[in-house]
């Protein structure tokens, strides 16, 4: 018995260590040899586990030489192997070879099947023992883990690893270490659960005798059920399916068939078998499932229409009997998906033609591959078109909808044509897949999704300008209407005073903004127009209107019409902006536009009698006072001829005809030059001169009497947040100084204002602090600022009301200190004016323009020591 104990180094991701071997040998007799095994496990006690290896090759020849003429073998598939010289060289060339080394590492694994169904088993990698000199032949033997037995065995023709070499120096013969092997196995295999042992042996005939063994596994093998159904293809006819299914549970099954199930009916509709498939593809992508390679199909079935009304479900099944019954390994693809999904993205009617894009995803298209639109008229309650429609990638429905094999290709942009529609008619779009090419699909088997359209009831138009010349006035702009449909000429009528006095058909051109805004509204492409009217301005003297109109007569008349108009346009218009009395003279200013003031080139402005409607007085205007710029008015009336030179403004000096009168101002243009003749006349409001004035910005009011019972001076409001959140004083102040003619501003004055502890000397604190008790300033702090910036200032704390009254009147605010004012202690106001009933102010806090009534004003006055300050 051969006492020699050899080791085998096991590899644990990248940590290398060595085991020793279990000095107690076991041994296994073969052909009458003793074979040494390894344990490929230990139990807890760390004993050793002995596995048995049964050798199934089978000694053909017997040679007296070792080196050479190695024995044929055969596998347990019972077919043949070559022979090959799987003896290493003998190695002198190693120095100081490490005997016990015992190292080896499994490259790749796959597995294949070959057409007379036996598994191939494809192996590479290493083994590398220092026992190579004394063990030369080299085996690769293939144990079943599942049935606890070697299933074959198989020489390994030495290769060439320099990268082992370089790894393993003091080894013998490790440049030899590598192998390259394929071994045929029974396809029932494919299931087991394999160990490849790689063997140095000192017997050429079995590979028994002294040996060293490193074992490799157990080999992970994917053992999942795996398929794909990579395409469904029809004609509504026929349906092709195609895919791949492969599992080592089904290595040994014969047969390959695909089958038909519908759900809804719980039945099978049909079978086919099917030859298998050449799929390189999935035979790399699953390299340990043996019969990847062949595993793809492909059947044909006839479509019924259960194919498109119920569910469907196709299974692929590897079985051993040849009617497809029998074991099998069947794989349920996922039923059909019948979600029926759409949307109508766009109807287009902008040119006449009805187009529409959208997109319908229904996997039952597979089944029903004609895709028709229709167009149904839901008011009529009939089809008005129908078109078969190709159509378009969707990779966006896709990505919406991923469980849907067709989302990716779902997509229809078409134009339709010029329908036959109807103005009032709702519409519905219907996008059809059907088993039928015929027609609109309706004789074959169907599935539908039905898009809300549009109703025919839309009108739009715009005027987008005027043009008025001494005889003509052009209209330009744009008009669409749904009724265009039936009534395809468009008139634009001119009326003045509701009476027609002019009309023109249109031709209407193309607008492609108006298209862009309104692509639902009929012809809105073709929608603008520019007409002139062969009206001369001096006849345009009452209210325009303009009808648009579309008809089916082409005189612009008809029984059946649809008209739009406009409101109605003044051609005599006209505002008194100013009637101002002040220093004995009156300010009058404003504008007249008239169409029919282009020939009447003299002005005159008249006063009336309000009462009486007498005349008063008239002055005539003249170069400076008269056709004045006013781009303002043009832009408010393009239609009046001359509106961009409609103002006036004149000062009367004399009169003395109106004074103390209520009077009626008439501004008129004439072709006399006294004023009379032919004429155009625009009437003022009443207003009573002398009692209602201005004098720079201060409005007055007078009574009867005379006395001034109203002033409001116009002056800036200013807030004193966020820079000043306690200095309302100074900005009551600014409002002052500027109203005044000071260029100043709030921070600027803030940090001029003198600082003290005692208020009547300066600030106490810093306005610009936030809220605080004691952060303010009296009068007296205060008045150095004014008077710095006036030259006067004058502290009015306990004046009488009359005398800051007059301080209104003369335009010199008052700035006065409220108690209990926004909730603050002390506040400060800027005082603008007065009425009957109280005073304005401006507020620096709430930055705003009011008024309070005389009581409020003394009640917060007296809370605050009745403080004031103005110059």
């Amino acid at each position: 018995m051969n006492s020699k104990t050899h080791y085998k180094m096991y590899k644990d991701g990248k940590h290398w260590c060595f085991m020793a071997l279990t000095l107690a040998m076991f041994s296994l007799t073969v052909y009458g040899s003793q074979l040494t095994g390894h344990a490929a496990t230990q139990t807890t006690d760390d004993s050793a586990v002995t596995t048995q290896l049964t050798s199934t090759t089978q000694q053909v020849t017997s040679q007296s030489s070792a080196q050479s003429d190695q024995p044929q073998k055969v596998n347990l598939a019972g077919e043949s192997q070559a022979t090959v010289n799987n003896r290493v060289p003998e190695d002198t060339t190693t120095q100081g070879n490490q005997a016990q080394a015992n190292d080896g590492h499994l490259d790749s694994y796959s597995l294949s099947q070959s057409q007379n169904g036996q598994i191939e088993l494809n192996a590479s990698g290493w083994h590398a023992s220092g026992q190579s000199n004394n063990d030369p032949y080299r085996y690769m033997i293939v144990y079943d883990n599942t049935d606890h037995r070697e299933v074959s065995r198989q020489q390994l023709a030495p290769q060439e690893r320099p990268d082992v070499q370089a790894a393993y120096q003091n080894v013998d013969n490790s440049l030899y270490s590598g192998f390259n092997v394929t071994i045929n196995l029974p396809s029932y295999l494919a299931t087991h659960s394999l160990s490849l042992v790689s063997r140095y042996s000192n017997n050429a005939q079995s590979g028994e005798g002294d040996h060293v063994d490193y074992w490799f596994g157990p080999l992970t093998m994917d053992n999942q059920n795996r398929a794909s159904l990579d395409s469904i293809q029809s004609d509504g006819q026929t349906v092709t399916v195609s895919g791949w299914h492969a599992s080592n549970a089904a290595a040994d099954k014969a047969y390959h068939y695909v089958i038909v199930y519908d759900q809804t009916q719980g039945r099978e509709l049909s079978r086919q078998r099917v030859d298998f498939g050449k799929r390189n593809d999935v035979a790399k992508a699953y390299r340990t499932i043996a019969n990847a390679g062949r595993s793809g199909f492909t059947a044909t079935f006839d479509i019924t229409p259960a194919y498109v009304h119920d569910a469907i479900q196709f299974i692929s099944r590897w079985t051993n009997d040849p009617a497809g019954n029998g074991q099998s390994v069947d794989y349920w693809f996922s039923p059909i998906n019948q979600s029926n999904q759409g949307h109508l993205d766009s109807v287009n009617l902008s040119d006449g033609h009805v187009q529409v894009s959208g997109w319908h995803a229904n996997d039952v298209s597979s089944f029903a591959p004609h895709h028709f639109l229709i167009v149904w008229d839901v008011t009529q309650g009939r089809q008005i078109a129908s078109a078969a429609v190709e159509l378009e990638d969707s990779s966006d429905v896709a990505n919406a909808y991923p469980d849907l094999r067709t989302a990716g290709h779902a997509r229809f942009n078409v134009d339709l044509g010029q329908l036959n529609l109807q103005a009032g008619d709702h519409y519905q779009l219907v996008s059809r897949y059907s088993t039928s090419a015929n027609g609109n699909g309706g004789n074959g088997a169907y599935v539908d999704y039905w898009y809300d359209m549009m109703t025919l009831d839309q009108s739009q138009f715009n005027i987008d300008g005027w043009t008025p010349t001494t005889d003509k006035l052009n209209v330009h702009g744009w008009m669409a209407s749904d009724q265009a449909t039936s009534k395809p000429y468009a008139y634009a009528i001119l009326l003045q005073d509701g009476q027609e006095i002019a009309r023109q058909e249109l031709t209407l051109t193309d607008r492609s903004d108006v298209a862009q805004v309104y692509p639902g509204l009929y012809r809105s492409l073709q929608s603008g127009f520019s007409v002139d009217f062969d009206v001369p301005a001096s006849q345009l003297t009452g209210n325009l209107q303009l009808v648009l109109r579309f008809t089916d007569d082409a005189n612009g008349n008809g029984s059946d019409t649809v008209d739009y108009w406009t409101g109605e346009l003044s051609t005599n218009a006209s505002y008194f902006d100013h009637l101002n009395y002040n220093n004995n003279q009156v300010t009058v200013s404003g504008w007249h536009a008239a169409s029919a003031a282009y020939d009447k080139p003299y002005q005159y402005l008249i006063a009336l009698d309000a009462g009486s409607r007498a005349e008063l007085h008239r002055w005539q205007l003249t170069d400076g006072q008269a056709s004045l710029s006013r781009d303002d008015v043009a832009k408010a009336y393009p239609w009046i001829l001359g509106a961009n030179r409609s103002g006036f403004s004149t000062t009367l000096t004399d009169i003395d005809s109106i004074r103390h009168k209520t009077v009626i101002f008439i501004h008129r243009y004439t072709d006399d030059a006294a004023g009379n003749g032919n004429y155009v006349d625009a009437y003022s409001a009443p207003v009573t001169i002398d009692q209602w004035y201005w004098i720079g910005n201060a409005h007055y009011h007078k009574t009867d009497q005379g006395v001034i019972d109203y002033v409001l001076n116009n002056a800036e409001v200013i807030g004193q947040r966020p820079e000043l959140p306690t200095g309302c004083e100074i900005t009551a102040v600014t409002m002052m100084l500027r109203y005044a003619g000071c260029d100043v501003n709030k921070v600027q004055l803030a940090n001029e204002m003198p600082r003290s502890s005692d208020p009547n000397q300066g600030f106490m604190g810093s306005p610009f602090s936030n809220y605080g008790y004691g952060l303010w300033v009296a009068p007296g702090g205060v008045a150095p600022v004014v008077q710095a910036h006036l030259g006067t200032a004058q502290i009015m704390t306990g004046s009488s009301l009359q005398a800051i009254k007059d301080k209104l009147i003369n335009r010199h605010l008052v700035c006065v200190w409220q108690g209990n004012m926004h909730g603050f202690g002390t506040h400060t106001i800027t005082l603008t004016g007065f009425n009957d009933g109280g005073f304005f102010y401006n507020d620096p806090w709430t930055a705003t323009k009011d008024w309070m009534s005389f009581g409020t004003f003394y009640a917060r006055w007296n809370a605050d020591g009745q403080r004031a300050l103005s110059y």
